[in-house]
């Protein structure tokens, strides 16, 4: 200890420490008095306002030249020594100390806290660096403040923290008896870890005879814990030396046990001499009776005296390990389990017993219940981890531990975790020894490439490689040979069988070579012999041989005799039942092995065996649901399997059950994460080092929540989600979700900001920050003069950017600079990119037929099969690739058959419309279109069904069109290269039109909110008539699944989708039919007139008196609009003009033609298409139209004929007929017609009709 005499010089240092404290902290320093032991002075902190704060530190000073003679090497600081009898009283002073070197020249103070962190031991006595950087002044004030808040050091605690917690319990004893012994010998084993055996030799020879019994037992179960078997035999038999009578023999016994196997003589000496001490009496006979017993593999026998000495034994923890190492060897697992139990509670600090306890945990007997079965292995993985982490904090060999951890983690399926066992910090948990084990990284490569992950594998199989470990390199050799199916497989699972001594592994090995046909195999027999192979596990590898020399029958037979007691048994049988397609059978079998063994693994084989068979769908999403209710399973598993039912869902489409699939997944994430903010850990499901894999799975679960919200048309609550969960953006297609929500709903400067760092991220796709970059532009103007909404223009070189209704948002001139650079540098990148002579985008007849069309469409553009009634108006989308209702609202098809002109088909739609009323009804996407774009009429109509159900591939597909309708009211000329839906837009497309589109679907996505999007179950349900890709991502057949599922009637204003819909039973309406009815029972029926007029003017066709529409466009000078043109095309308008066709065409040609001559070709390909249709005879029909228009609306000349001859003719060859020669006779009767108003002769007439039709010119007779 610190003498008096010391204590009496510094005067001078610590008036000069006192006066700093004082005047630059403002502190109350008090000296201690003199002579002080060991402490000069105390310091209170002081509370801000100068209050005392009753926090006190302990401070030793040291001043003078000699406190300054050893700089330190890098000018950081002064290395200060002393003895270590004064350390040991400062790191156990009840105050924190810090050491002072007082400069009393410059009056300037150094400080250094003191623990065994910061000294280092030099066998002399200890050492210190003071830095400095850290003075008595105020810029310290703060970390000495912070340091008085702390307790005292406690010396020996904090060694005891760094040693095994058998030699820390040891080492408090001994501080009770000797403390000074006690905490030289702590701080000696702390500074020895790193070489342990050489701190035990040393020690052991500097030991006085007096060294008391404790110490040698310390220093023995020091060199136990550090594996150092030499000298732990050497402390052993010393400590008998020094041990009480009662006591001796014992540690003479442990040392002979030790022994035995390379001392074999010496050990039987020691035995026997412990054999006659009361210490060792019964430890003796049992290391006698090992060594007596030899290589053999059966259990020991128990001596005599051990089996009279019950009450002996359940007390000793030595003997109750031997005791369950035989009840291992006998096959009694659970008898073996019993007593590792008793010996763990006996020594509850002993690691090795603490290791042993979790691998026979890890081998439970088959037939333990499951739940029994995951709390074993839970209870496994925190044993290993504790001890883990235990060895790491006093440097020992942790990798044993590591490896039973990372086994307890791939029994219970958690394999990611086992890989991060391995995986070296930070993508990991593995310290840098861990990470350089052979031992672990074979393990996990194996793992890795049975599952078909050579790249995950090859980072382990390196480690492996480097390593001098011959038989981990053998092992690798085998596993990798067998992963990539080279040849001379055989020699190498031979050469790794014969450098293992290991049983389980040398099973593994023989596994192999029966898979690759090998038998007989002479080592399984030898261990048969041996009575080593666990009941069933013969006939189990003698099966794998017969599955690979094809002799199946066989190997089940095998198989079958041991369902019951040998799950790996279970598990090939099950594989080969589903080989055989015996599905039912298969998933009968897991069932069973799952009850009988317990654990997860026949569950998850069933998943799989449901997943490789064909129209099992919905049984496996029953069976993984069922799976997920499960508790007690590890998230990782969970994780696994919700991924496997999110994937199934997403192919379905069935985004309402991915949605609440990934929803459950959040909310377990981040329950899981609360639980291990509050401490909550448990090694299996939720270890320390879960943190990261939990906040990658939220990320992970609110993107796939946030896609499918957005799947659904849920934007609002897409977006509602991002900012709540504000996850970090990476992938593209993140970015794009993002980016279109907020499109949608609007932007924020801070939104802004963030779009451009996501643009500057320079990861994404060229096309991606287009997008990005040219919406800013769009959205975005310098300074605080905002413009009102749609009256803003923005000009950017080589971009115009204006746009209708978009309002803009005031940022920062110097982002708006930067983000208008951004642009205008893309802008040139693309265009210097894009190829030359790009087309339209438009697609062949020969890409047309190429596409996913129904089979009944392959062979025909989609155009005539639309207008034949072939295919819903919906098809066209699909040839222009845009989505359904933005083709709609383009009129891509150009026509829109809302009525069907049957009227025995409109009054059943009458009555279906009528019996809907009040009840709920499945809405298609061309009803939306008409009643809320078309009519205004959505708020009148909704209310009057129970509830409007909107399939949600339809509901997907308006919210795609919304937002890609969003899009034309920007820079369409850029779009219409860069975003593929929009591909097909005419460069030519008006302004006007443009609005009138985005305004159109506008309408239908309000309308949207009104209906309860709904998913179906399977669109088998339409039949074999439907089309061949039954799950296709049609949003016009969706609809009709729905009405069949629930039963209920359509309502859609396409009659194609309406007629496809009743040939499966649905009753179905159109907004005529619906309106109708409503006018005669609610009176809220728009003008008939007006309602008729809107549809015609958007190309309906087949509508209730379209003549009168007709007439009315031509009393309006509108005869060549597209609406007129459109239905005199349509065969059903002639079909019933057949009495009076030719007054007909007439009363339609001869007013236009004099008004507007230019009308005449128009009219005449209308009438004529129609005409041709509607008549068998298209000959006679397009003569016939041409011989009114030429008699009656203009004249027999030739610049008449010029106009109307090519057109029909070019109409009739279409059908393969010939008008010319029929028009040539009709329009001769007609000049010499006896009731014409001028009469001509036949030869005149002739005459005149040849000139005409310039038949001489042509040869024709």
């Amino acid at each position: 200890m610190p003498n008096f005499a010391t204590a009496l010089t510094g005067e001078s240092g610590e008036n000069g420490v006192a006066k700093l404290v004082m005047e630059r902290l403002g502190w109350c320093a008090r000296r201690q008095g003199n002579p002080d032991v060991g402490i000069d002075m105390q310091i209170e902190v002081g509370a801000g306002d100068g209050d005392a704060t009753a926090r006190l530190l302990g401070v030793q000073v040291k001043s003078g030249p000699s406190a300054f003679k050893e700089p330190a090497a890098d000018g950081s600081g002064w290395v200060f020594r002393m003895d270590l009898e004064h350390l040991d009283y400062w790191l156990n002073y009840p105050l924190p100390v810090i050491l002072v070197l007082y400069d009393i020249d410059r009056e300037v103070g150094y400080w250094q806290h003191i623990t065994s962190q910061t000294v280092s031991d030099t066998g002399k006595g200890f050492k210190i660096l003071v830095p400095n950087n850290q003075r008595i002044d105020a810029d310290s004030a703060d970390a000495l403040a912070a340091l008085a808040e702390r307790a005292g050091a406690n010396g020996l605690q904090e060694f005891l923290l760094q040693l095994p917690p058998s030699c820390a319990a040891l080492l408090s004893a001994l501080d009770r008896e000797a403390p000074s012994l006690a905490r030289r010998l702590a701080r000696a084993l702390v500074n020895g870890r790193t070489t342990p055996a050489r701190t035990v030799q040393d020690l052991a020879a500097q030991a006085p005879e007096t060294w008391p019994h404790t110490a040698w037992l310390i220093l023995g179960q020091y060199a136990v814990e550090y594996e150092d078997r030499i000298g732990a035999i050497d402390c052993f038999i010393r400590i008998d030396a020094t041990a009480e009578p009662e006591q001796r023999g014992r540690w003479t016994a442990f040392a002979g046990s030790m022994l035995s196997p390379t001392d074999p003589d010496r050990a039987r000496e020691l035995l026997t001499e412990a054999s006659a001490t009361p210490g060792g009496r019964l430890l003796g006979p049992i290391g006698l009776a090992i060594l007596d017993h030899g290589l053999n593999v059966a259990p020991v026998p128990l001596p005599d005296i051990v089996l009279a000495s019950a009450d002996e034994t359940e007390r000793d923890p030595a003997i109750q390990r031997f005791l369950a190492d035989q009840a291992q060897r006998a096959g009694d697992l659970n008898l073996s389990l019993e007593h590792h139990e008793k010996a763990l509670r006996l020594a509850p600090d002993n690691t090795n017993q603490q290791l042993a306890l979790a691998e026979i945990l890890l081998r439970r007997p088959e037939g333990t219940p499951a739940a029994r079965l995951m709390s074993d292995y839970r209870r496994a993985a925190n044993l290993a981890s504790s001890v883990r982490a235990g060895k790491r904090r006093w440097l020992g060999d942790s990798v044993p531990a590591a490896y039973l951890l990372q086994s307890a983690l791939l029994l219970a399926e958690d394999v990611d975790r086992a890989f991060r066992v391995s995986r070296a910090q930070p993508d990991g948990e593995a310290t840098d020894a861990e990470a350089a084990s052979p031992k672990l990284a074979m393990h996990v490569a194996r793992v890795a490439y049975e599952q078909g992950r050579p790249e995950r594998a090859e980072p382990f199989a390196a480690i492996v490689e480097a390593s001098d470990d011959h038989e981990a390199r053998t092992m690798l050799a085998a596993v990798r040979a067998r992963a990539e199916g080279s040849e001379g497989q055989e020699s190498r699972w031979r050469d790794a069988l014969a450098a293992t001594a290991d049983t389980g592994t040398q099973l593994m090995i023989l596994g192999e070579l029966a898979d690759l046909g090998c038998w007989p195999l002479g080592e399984l027999e030898r261990l048969r012999d041996d009575q080593q192979l666990r009941p069933g596990m013969y006939d189990l590898i003698h099966a794998r041989a017969l599955t690979a020399r094809g002799e199946t029958r066989q190997a089940q037979v095998l198989l079958r005799r041991h369902l019951a007691t040998n799950a790996l048994a279970a598990e090939r049988y099950v594989a080969l039942l589903a080989a055989d397609d015996k599905i039912d059978d298969a998933i009968a079998v897991c069932d069973a092995a799952s009850s009988q063994f317990g654990g997860s693994r026949h569950d998850l084989q069933a998943l799989d065996v449901l997943a490789g068979a064909e129209g099992r769908t919905e049984q496996l999403l029953t069976r993984a649901a069922g799976f997920l209710s499960r508790s007690g399973q590890p998230y990782s598993l969970r994780h696994h399997v919700r991924s496997r039912l999110l994937a199934l869902h997403e192919q379905r489409r069935d985004w309402a059950a991915a949605e609440r699939l990934s929803r459950d997944g959040l909310e377990e994430v981040i329950a899981l994460l609360d639980d291990l903010h509050d401490g909550k850990v448990d090694q299996l499901s939720l270890p320390e080092t879960a943190s990261d894999d939990l906040q990658e799975l939220k990320r992970g679960y609110v993107l796939m929540l946030i896609t499918q919200q957005f799947n659904r048309g849920h934007t609002a609550r897409a977006l509602a989600t991002f900012e709540e969960f504000a996850p970090e953006i990476r992938e593209a297609f993140e970015a794009e979700i993002w980016l279109d929500l907020h499109r949608l709903h609007g932007w924020t400067q801070q939104d802004i900001v963030r779009a451009f760092e996501l643009a500057e991220h320079g990861a994404f796709p060229e096309m991606l920050v287009g997008r990005i970059l040219f919406t800013l532009v769009q959205t975005c103007e310098p300074d605080s003069t905002v413009t009102h909404a749609g009256s803003a223009e923005s000009e950017s070189p080589g971009a115009g950017t204006s746009s209708d209704d978009l309002d803009r948002i005031a940022i920062p001139p110097s982002l708006h600079e930067k983000i208008t650079e951004a642009w205008n540098a893309h802008f040139q990148r693309r265009a210097a990119a894009e190829a030359p002579g790009q087309g339209s985008g438009m697609l062949s007849e020969q890409e047309l037929t190429n596409r996913a069309l129904p089979d009944y469409a392959r062979q025909t553009l989609a155009d005539a099969a639309i207008w034949e009634g072939k295919l819903p108006v919906g098809a066209a989308s699909i040839v222009a690739g845009t989505p359904y209702l933005l083709a709609v609202a383009e009129r891509r098809a150009r026509i829109l058959p809302i009525a069907d002109p049957d009227p025995d088909i409109y009054r059943g739609e009458l009555s279906a419309a009528d019996a809907s009323l009040g009840e709920p009804v499945s809405i298609e996407t061309t009803a939306l279109f008409v009643s809320a774009a078309l009519l205004d009429q959505w708020v009148n109509i909704h209310p009057e069904f129970g509830s409007v159900l909107l399939a949600e591939r339809a509901a997907h597909d308006i919210f795609m069109s919304h937002l890609t309708a969003r899009a034309l009211g920007g820079n369409v000329d850029y779009y219409r290269t860069d975003l593929s839906t929009l591909r097909s837009i005419p460069a030519n497309t008006p302004a006007e039109t443009l609005r009138r589109m985005r305004r159109h679907v506008t309408a239908v996505h309000s309308a949207t909110q009104d209906c309860t999007v709904t998913h179906q179950l399977d669109l088998s349900a339409l039949g074999a008539k439907a089309p061949r890709d039954i799950n296709g991502p049609w949003p016009w057949l969706a609809p009709i699944a729905l009405a069949v599922e629930r039963g209920i009637a359509l309502y859609s204003d396409d009659a194609s989708i309406r007629a496809q819909a009743r040939t499966y039973g649905v009753p179905a309406f159109g907004s005529l039919a619906l309106l109708e009815t409503l006018g005669t029972q609610r009176d809220v029926l728009p003008d008939r007139g007006m309602a008729l007029a809107l549809l015609f003017a958007h190309h309906a066709v087949d509508l209730p008196d379209v003549a009168g529409l007709i007439r009315n466009a031509l009393n309006a000078g509108d005869a060549t609009s597209g609406p007129v043109l459109i239905n005199l095309a349509r065969p059903t308008y002639w079909q019933v003009h057949t009495r009076d066709f030719a007054a007909t065409v007439a009363g339609i040609v001869t007013p236009a033609y004099w008004r507007d001559p230019s009308s005449l070709a128009p009219l005449t390909s209308a009438i004529a298409t129609g005409a041709a249709a509607a008549f068998a005879d298209t000959a006679s029909a397009t003569a016939l139209t041409a011989a009114v228009i030429l008699t009656q609306c203009t004249t027999v000349t030739r610049e008449a004929a010029d106009i109307v001859v090519p057109i029909i003719r070019a109409i009739a060859a279409q059908h393969s007929a010939d008008p010319i020669i029929t028009l040539r006779e009709m329009l001769v009767n007609a000049l010499t017609d006896p009731v014409a108003p001028v009469r001509r002769s036949r030869t005149t007439a002739v005459q005149i009709v040849d000139h005409a039709l310039r038949l001489h010119e042509t040869g024709t007779e």
